[in-house]
Protein backbone atom coordinates (compact mmCIF):
# COMPACT_ATOMS: atom_id res chain seq x y z
CA UNK A 1 0.00 0.00 0.00
CA UNK A 2 2.78 2.36 0.78
CA UNK A 3 4.38 1.57 -2.52
CA UNK A 4 1.13 2.35 -4.24
CA UNK A 5 1.03 5.72 -2.55
CA UNK A 6 4.66 6.45 -3.28
CA UNK A 7 4.36 5.41 -6.88
CA UNK A 8 1.89 8.12 -8.01
CA UNK A 9 3.84 10.75 -6.12
CA UNK A 10 7.08 9.58 -7.75
CA UNK A 11 5.42 9.75 -11.16
CA UNK A 12 4.19 13.27 -10.48
CA UNK A 13 7.59 14.32 -9.24
CA UNK A 14 9.25 12.71 -12.26
CA UNK A 15 7.06 14.47 -14.82
CA UNK A 16 8.73 17.89 -14.43
CA UNK A 17 12.13 16.19 -14.62
CA UNK A 18 11.13 14.34 -17.80
CA UNK A 19 9.69 17.56 -19.23
CA UNK A 20 12.83 19.52 -18.43
CA UNK A 21 14.97 16.68 -19.85
CA UNK A 22 12.93 16.84 -23.09
CA UNK A 23 13.16 20.64 -23.08
CA UNK A 24 16.92 20.43 -22.57
CA UNK A 25 17.25 17.96 -25.46
CA UNK A 26 15.08 20.13 -27.69
CA UNK A 27 17.10 23.20 -26.75
CA UNK A 28 20.34 21.31 -27.45
CA UNK A 29 18.97 20.22 -30.85
CA UNK A 30 17.90 23.77 -31.69
CA UNK A 31 21.28 25.11 -30.59
CA UNK A 32 23.05 22.56 -32.80
CA UNK A 33 20.78 23.45 -35.72
CA UNK A 34 21.42 27.15 -35.18
CA UNK A 35 25.18 26.52 -35.03
CA UNK A 36 25.10 24.56 -38.30
CA UNK A 37 22.95 27.24 -39.93
CA UNK A 38 25.29 29.99 -38.73
CA UNK A 39 28.28 28.04 -40.10
CA UNK A 40 26.52 27.62 -43.47
CA UNK A 41 25.69 31.33 -43.58
CA UNK A 42 29.27 32.29 -42.71
CA UNK A 43 30.58 30.01 -45.48
CA UNK A 44 28.14 31.53 -47.98
CA UNK A 45 29.15 35.04 -46.93
CA UNK A 46 32.85 34.15 -47.34
CA UNK A 47 32.19 32.56 -50.75
CA UNK A 48 30.16 35.57 -51.89
CA UNK A 49 32.83 37.98 -50.62
CA UNK A 50 35.51 36.07 -52.55
CA UNK A 51 33.39 36.07 -55.72
CA UNK A 52 32.73 39.80 -55.41
CA UNK A 53 36.39 40.58 -54.72
CA UNK A 54 37.41 38.52 -57.77
CA UNK A 55 34.81 40.27 -59.91
CA UNK A 56 35.92 43.68 -58.63
CA UNK A 57 39.55 42.86 -59.45
CA UNK A 58 38.56 41.67 -62.94
CA UNK A 59 36.54 44.84 -63.57
CA UNK A 60 39.37 47.01 -62.26
CA UNK A 61 41.80 45.32 -64.69
CA UNK A 62 39.32 45.83 -67.55
CA UNK A 63 38.95 49.52 -66.71
CA UNK A 64 42.72 49.97 -66.40
CA UNK A 65 43.29 48.18 -69.73
CA UNK A 66 40.61 50.28 -71.44
CA UNK A 67 42.07 53.46 -69.92
CA UNK A 68 45.57 52.52 -71.15
CA UNK A 69 44.20 51.68 -74.63
CA UNK A 70 42.36 55.02 -74.90
CA UNK A 71 45.34 56.93 -73.51
CA UNK A 72 47.61 55.36 -76.17
CA UNK A 73 45.00 56.08 -78.84
CA UNK A 74 44.86 59.75 -77.80
CA UNK A 75 48.65 59.99 -77.69
CA UNK A 76 48.85 58.48 -81.19
CA UNK A 77 46.22 60.94 -82.48
CA UNK A 78 48.08 63.81 -80.81
CA UNK A 79 51.39 62.69 -82.33
CA UNK A 80 49.77 62.34 -85.78
CA UNK A 81 48.10 65.76 -85.53
CA UNK A 82 51.39 67.38 -84.46
CA UNK A 83 53.18 65.70 -87.36
CA UNK A 84 50.52 66.91 -89.82
CA UNK A 85 50.78 70.47 -88.45
CA UNK A 86 54.57 70.33 -88.61
CA UNK A 87 54.48 68.98 -92.18
CA UNK A 88 52.02 71.70 -93.21
CA UNK A 89 54.20 74.35 -91.53
CA UNK A 90 57.34 73.10 -93.27
CA UNK A 91 55.47 72.95 -96.60
CA UNK A 92 54.16 76.49 -96.15
CA UNK A 93 57.59 77.73 -95.07
CA UNK A 94 59.17 76.10 -98.10
CA UNK A 95 56.50 77.70 -100.28
CA UNK A 96 57.20 81.14 -98.80
CA UNK A 97 60.94 80.70 -99.03
CA UNK A 98 60.68 79.29 -102.55
CA UNK A 99 58.42 82.16 -103.61
CA UNK A 100 60.72 84.90 -102.25
CA UNK A 101 63.83 83.26 -103.56
CA UNK A 102 62.76 83.42 -107.22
Amino acid sequence: EMLAMDSPRSDLEAQPLVRSWHDANELRSLTDLLGRHQHDVEQEIARTRTELEDEAARLKREVEDEYARRQKELEDKDRQARQEIEDAYVKQLAHWLGGTGS
